[in-house]
């Protein structure tokens, strides 16, 4: 399930001790999928969501995986 691959690709960039959701978002505009693990990882961090955000979706942008196509 694309779901759990996705899970699996975030995983492996911010590692196994937070737990991963995805979501599939109300408004088709927002994508695919969405997920909180910017937030979780902020608070843990002491940094911005969004500071992480931006962090994370480079990071998977450059990740070289054949599931994930953009991250923002």
């Amino acid at each position: 399930m694309i779901k759990d691959d996705l899970k699996k690709e975030i995983s492996k960039i911010i590692g196994d001790d937070i737990e991963v959701k995805i979501f599939e978002p109300e408004r088709v505009e927002n994508g695919d999928y969405t997920t909180n693990v910017a937030f979780l990882l902020a608070k843990k961090q002491g940094k911005s969501p969004n500071d992480v955000a931006e962090d994370l979706a480079y990071k998977l942008q450059t990740a070289n995986s054949k599931i994930i196509d953009r991250a923002d």
